[in-house]
């Protein structure tokens, strides 16, 4: 009678181990799903107002060398160089966050040092990252560490492109069913009722709303950026 407990008792674990494992795959593909339709709209706005603005300098040029409006065309040469290069720049970041997101299985802040170490080697950025749980996956959600991973990315990407900073600071901090990540530089700074809907902030504010949290930016100019972000695990 004993060994048929302890037998039952066995295949009862087993069973729920395969239960548990079937959700986290279940889980892993939805979180694949939604990244496909976040990237989707996110490369498609992006794209399209690259290209558009692209297509634009480049008729404004031909009609300046038309006219013969040679320090005009230089200008608008050296606004589509910038754009170009912030484009390759946003290319290069994109594939890299998702090498790094892949190598590591999933897990937030494995990816998150690796890729951080790549940005310093690259831009030459300081970056501390604070983490009283080093190696942890905070969120054992698939979804919420994907998206958490996309922010502090787009806010590592705004910092390299247009913040001219040295310093950069990433926290987390986990507080019962709370994670709160907060990323702040030493760059120009800006004014957060102009800017709001630029810079990426308005991707960060939607991948934060998707996975119910919310989103604040602080900054003033000349004294840097402060971007809060609070996932609720429960």
């Amino acid at each position: 009678y004993v060994r048929k407990q302890y037998f039952n008792l066995l295949l009862w674990i087993t069973k729920q181990k395969q239960e548990q494992q079937s959700l986290l795959e279940h889980e892993k593909s939805l979180a694949i799903i939604e990244e496909r339709h976040s990237l989707a709209r996110e490369v498609h706005d992006d794209l399209c107002q690259t290209l558009g603005y692209i297509s634009f300098q480049i008729q404004d040029i031909i009609h300046s060398l038309k006219g013969k409006e040679i320090d005009k065309s230089i200008l608008n040469l050296t606004k589509l160089v910038k754009i170009t290069k912030n484009a390759y720049t946003d290319a290069r970041e994109y594939i890299k966050g998702v090498q790094y997101f892949k190598l590591e299985h999933n897990n937030l802040l494995l990816a998150l040092e690796k890729y951080i170490n790549w940005v310093k080697q690259e831009y030459r950025l300081n970056i501390i990252l604070i983490s009283p749980l080093s190696k942890a996956v905070y969120a054992n959600n698939n979804l919420i560490d994907l998206h958490l991973f996309r922010i502090i990315q787009e806010a590592l990407s705004n910092i390299v492109k247009h913040a001219k900073a040295e310093n950069c600071l990433i926290t987390f901090k986990v507080d019962q069913d709370l994670i709160t990540v907060t990323i702040s530089d030493d760059g120009v700074g800006f004014n957060p009722e102009n800017e709001l809907t630029g810079f990426g902030l308005t991707s960060m504010a939607e991948r934060t709303k998707r996975i119910n949290g919310t989103f604040e930016v602080t900054s003033t100019i000349d004294t840097g950026t402060i971007i809060s972000v609070k996932i609720p695990l429960a």
